[in-house]
């Protein structure tokens, strides 16, 4: 299996707080193409392998993953299905397709009786972070909602960290449910397992 995550080059504006003065923005969650990508990393499960992919190198990923599919594997995520993959449609023009894919947040939210389509207030209280730290995986190592910030502040390093981070993190949830062991709720603080991949 392939674990990936993504950071964007712009920022999605936030209702509740002005944007910041010389940072660039998309027009809004659905603005996939204004977000732009700056950095893509992967995990790959049976190399034990991380890469890091930017712009100059996009075809190494696209490539990466047709390999995967070609070999029966799986694209992982924590909302790849909802977010990463309609990014990486509309900035690199690769379509990954849902059936290649497991995206552990859309099984979280199954796994507690919820559609696998975000919907609130129902699908709140499941980040990455919550679910990580209440498991005992550690916490994040930064806000997403910064990566933009720091890309166009030049704090590339940083970005790649973070979202190395992510990856890291969506690995440990994966490979609970790959063995069938219970992960506690961010929620509910209750057991519950799920549908390995």
């Amino acid at each position: 299996m392939i674990v990936y995550d993504l950071e964007t080059k712009r920022g999605v504006p936030d209702r509740k707080n002005p944007n910041i003065p010389g940072i660039e923005y998309c027009s809004g969650w659905d603005d996939c193409q204004g977000m732009g990508i700056s950095v893509l990393c992967t995990y790959d499960t049976q190399r034990q392998k991380y890469a890091v992919f930017c712009e100059d190198n996009k075809q190494d990923f696209i490539d990466l993953v047709e390999r995967e599919i070609r070999a029966g594997g799986k694209l992982v995520s924590y909302n790849g299905l909802s977010f990463d993959n309609r990014v990486v449609a509309a900035c690199w023009k690769y379509n990954i397709m849902d059936e290649h894919c497991y995206d552990v947040l859309a099984e979280i939210w199954k796994a507690h009786g919820l559609a696998p389509k975000f919907n609130y207030p129902s699908h709140i209280g499941f980040s990455l972070d919550d679910m990580a730290a209440i498991n005992g995986f550690g916490a994040k190592s930064g806000n997403g909602a910064m990566a933009p910030v720091m890309w166009q502040r030049g704090q590339i390093g940083s970005v790649i960290t973070y979202c190395l981070e992510d990856v890291r993190l969506t690995t440990k949830l994966l490979r609970r449910a790959a063995e069938g062991k219970s992960l506690i709720s961010s929620k509910t603080s209750r057991e519950f397992v799920l549908c390995p991949p």
